[in-house]
């Protein structure tokens, strides 16, 4: 739905900037939390958002590239925002999308399976977990084996 495509499009702007994928994760977690209080995601919506963000960020450095593939002499004004949305791209590297996605559906207040669940409680924390115990976590939920 448009929806879901235009919540993508912020999403891959507002988890920018973050230290880590793990923050951009928790930034993202918080806006559908938020988002769903207006109007509820499906879970079919929620399953593709990752999905949606990720080609949105892809489409946006592209765009900035061949920007600057037409006007090199401007180059640093038509980079800047590729930066950011490449290195948030590196942070997300492998992380896999039916786990996100179950992240997503947890944070919009589905049921879902406990590793999600315990990964949103993660990311309810008020401190910021250690960084080893976040790895681990990113590792046993996120990465494609």
């Amino acid at each position: 739905s448009s929806r879901v495509f235009n919540l993508a499009i912020a999403l891959a702007y507002i988890c920018q900037g973050r230290p880590t994928g793990y923050a951009a994760m928790k930034t993202a977690a918080t806006v559908v939390r938020g988002y769903s209080m207006a109007g509820q995601l499906s879970r079919c919506e929620c399953q593709c958002l990752f999905g949606c963000v990720l080609a949105r960020l892809a489409q946006s450095v592209v765009k900035s590239a061949h920007s600057v593939q037409l006007d090199p002499a401007n180059e640093e004004y038509l980079a800047v925002s590729a930066r950011p949305g490449w290195d948030l791209l590196h942070q997300w590297e492998g992380w896999r999308e039916d786990a996100v996605g179950e992240l997503m559906m947890a944070a919009a207040g589905h049921p879902v399976e406990r590793p999600a669940q315990l990964l949103l409680w993660l990311l309810d924390s008020e401190e910021e977990p250690e960084e080893a115990v976040v790895q681990e976590a990113v590792l046993q939920l996120f990465k494609s084996n």
